[in-house]
């Protein structure tokens, strides 16, 4: 028996013990990590240290990596009392010692896996939608606004960046205006990113034969709002994107 981790990131409160309980943990031999986000991974801790299961558990080498300093940021930041929180620092370490990784084009016969979250919609190509979103900033900033774009720190929030510096490169009219992004912890996660250039598309492969397509020459650092200095034109990005907390 398979099975892919999925609970809802909000599992810290009441629903995940009696999701997870409603299986035979025991029976279940192998557990697919497909992505570090927290609707796919936050409730591993809990999985192997607090349960009946006793298979074994897959990633790759750079979802692991990202998952320990995503899941180790979770609990820091987590509100709950240490007596109502599922799992600790201390549970995270020790499921470190069971993930087993494997290479990104390395192939294991056992089931195959297929995101189909957007199986059924036909979306706009990539670049008229990259278009219409600078299209909005470019207009925005020209006339001395100000662009948040709350996102969450990881995935999505890479690529935008990546498409936001090359896009401030090639329009030096922009030069002046700064880029501000609000997250220690997706800086962090960017060396992973770059440590595993080989898992990245044929695009980032070109541009990394001539330059680092991470080391972003537009974009500025923003821990805190008291840093933010709010005398003109600007674009920032920030988590949370639902903007119920934090610098959104």
């Amino acid at each position: 028996m398979v099975i892919r981790l999925r609970y809802s990131s909000s599992f810290c409160r009441n629903g995940c013990t009696a999701l997870l309980h409603e299986i035979d943990l025991s029976c279940i031999d192998v557990l697919l990590i497909t992505h570090f986000h927290l609707d796919h991974a936050a409730s591993l801790p809990y999985f192997l240290e607090k349960t009946t299961f006793k298979g074994r558990v897959f990633m790759m080498h750079a979802t692991k990596a990202i998952y320990k300093l995503l899941l180790s940021d979770y609990v820091k930041m987590s509100k709950v009392s240490v007596e109502d929180m599922l799992f600790d620092e201390q549970d995270i370490l020790r499921s470190m010692d069971k993930i087993e990784v494997i290479d990104f084009h390395q192939t294991l016969e056992d089931v195959c896996i297929v995101e189909s979250t957007y199986g059924v919609q036909l979306h706009e190509p990539q670049h008229i939608r990259e278009k219409r979103f600078t299209d909005v900033i470019h207009s925005t900033v020209a006339q001395g606004g100000r662009v948040l774009i709350p996102a969450f720190a990881l995935g999505g929030a890479q690529e935008l960046l990546l498409i936001l510096d090359e896009y401030w490169s090639n329009h030096p009219d922009l030069h002046k205006i700064p880029i501000y992004y609000a997250s220690p912890l997706a800086k962090r996660c960017m060396a992973v990113y770059q440590t595993y250039i080989h898992a990245m598309n044929v695009k980032i492969w070109n541009q990394f034969a001539n330059s680092n397509p991470f080391d972003l020459k537009h974009i500025f650092p923003l821990k805190s709002i008291d840093e933010f200095n709010d005398t003109g034109p600007c674009v920032v990005m920030a988590r949370p994107s639902g903007i119920q907390s934090g610098l959104s």
